[in-house]
């Protein structure tokens, strides 16, 4: 009897403190998600969505560092931003966005 040999591949996220599990990848979808960060405070939950935007068969294009005092980058990512179908902006602790920042 022979029985099928399943390949799981697990990769892990550092980053985004996660792993996933796969068996075989989704087919990819139309269209594009941006993820938009300001700041390295905000990259694990940035990269999270970006970990599943991606597992779910999305394209994504990540948008970081363009914060308050990177306002200019952010201007220059514009048409990245006005192409994508989805944004999705993190946000890390807008009560205290003069202090330390924690998600």
């Amino acid at each position: 009897i022979a029985y099928p040999i399943r390949v799981l591949v697990t990769l892990t996220h550092e980053t985004a403190r996660c792993l996933t599990l796969e068996k075989s990848p989704l087919p990819r979808r139309p269209g594009v998600i941006a993820v938009v960060a300001a700041g390295t405070t905000d990259l694990p939950v940035a990269e999270e969505a970006v970990v599943t935007a991606e597992f779910m068969g999305n394209t994504v294009r990540r948008v970081y560092d363009v914060g308050v005092a990177g306002l200019h980058r952010l201007l220059g990512r514009l048409p990245d931003l006005q192409s994508a179908n989805v944004v999705i902006v993190v946000i890390c602790d807008i009560d205290n966005i003069a202090g330390d920042a924690a998600c």
